[in-house]
C-alpha cells in the first residue's frame, strides 16, 4: 500500500509528459469492468458517502463523482490549482476510505486540474484488478 510520502514523492518526481504509463495503468481498470461489477449496496453506499465526507473536508477540491461497485470504487476530483492537486494524496490517505489500496491518476493537461482516485475495499489489491492488455497494446 501507499503512503501519502510515496505518493507525494512520485507526483513530485513525475514531469507533465512523462504519465503515460500511469494512464495506461489507470486505464487498464476499465470502465466496463468497474459497469459490470455488481455493486455491495451496503459498502458502496458507505464508502461513496466517506468518500464525500472526506473530500468535503479538504479546502479547494470539488468532488466531481464517485462510483462504487463491490470491490473498487473511482473517484473524480476537481482542484482549484496545481498546488491543491499536489496535496491531494497528503490530505486524503490514511483517512476514512483512503487507507486501503488507493490509485491516483492525475491529469495535469485539464483547466482546472483532476484527479482520478481508484479505492479498493479492504483485502483487495487495486494490481489484482487490472487488466494489462492496453498495457500489452501500447507496447508493441
Amino acid at each position: 500500500m501507499s503512503t501519502a510520502r510515496d505518493s507525494i514523492r512520485r507526483l513530485e518526481s513525475r514531469k507533465k509528459s512523462s504519465g503515460t504509463c500511469r494512464s495506461l495503468i489507470a486505464s487498464g481498470i476499465s470502465y466496463a469492468r468497474l459497469a459490470a461489477e455488481a455493486p455491495d449496496p451496503r459498502w458502496a453506499a458507505a464508502t461513496a458517502s466517506a468518500i464525500r465526507s472526506t473530500v468535503a473536508a479538504i479546502s479547494g477540491d470539488k468532488l466531481l463523482s464517485s462510483d462504487c461497485k463491490a470491490s473498487l470504487c473511482r473517484v473524480e476530483i476537481e482542484h482549484d490549482s496545481p498546488a491543491e492537486q499536489h496535496r491531494l494524496a497528503k490530505s486524503v490517505l490514511g483517512s476514512g476510505p483512503f487507507e486501503q489500496d488507493v490509485m491516483f491518476r492525475y491529469d495535469f493537461d485539464s483547466s482546472p486540474p483532476r484527479t482520478t482516485m481508484y479505492v479498493a475495499r479492504e483485502g483487495i489489491a487495486i494490481r489484482s484488478l487490472v487488466d494489462l492488455a492496453p498495457l500489452t497494446t501500447a507496447t508493441r
